[in-house]
């Protein structure tokens, strides 16, 4: 089996940080219950902060997940609304969606590599 890059590593422990920090667990919590190791968890986090570019206009769209706000003036769309995220992968979720969910949904998808 074929070693990922070390920049697709990079953006799968940028994944799997920011799913950390949106779970609101301790580290230690975190990597026990999904078999990671602390010291390899801890290191990357260090590595992929100490690598932070200093200009935030800088950053890789790839790296970063911003949700944003959203008011919807009028009825809302009666059809579903398709979020693109990393990867080009696609969530479809009706108009009225449960946002904690999609949250969590997200959270799952960007950390999740992309088997292509």
């Amino acid at each position: 089996m074929p070693r990922r890059s070390s920049r697709d590593r990079e953006r799968q422990w940028s994944r799997t940080i920011a799913a950390w920090k949106q779970s609101g667990q301790t580290q230690a919590a975190y990597c026990g219950e999904r078999g990671i190791s602390i010291h390899t968890f801890r290191w990357w986090k260090r590595r992929l902060r100490n690598a932070a570019p200093s200009d935030e206009h800088q950053h890789d769209d790839a790296l970063v997940t911003t949700l944003v706000p959203v008011t919807v003036k009028g009825d809302a769309p009666s059809e579903p609304i398709e979020i693109v995220v990393s990867n080009d992968r696609r969530i479809r979720v009706s108009a009225r969606f449960d946002e904690a969910l999609l949250r969590q949904v997200i959270s799952v998808v960007e950390s999740t590599p992309c088997s292509r």
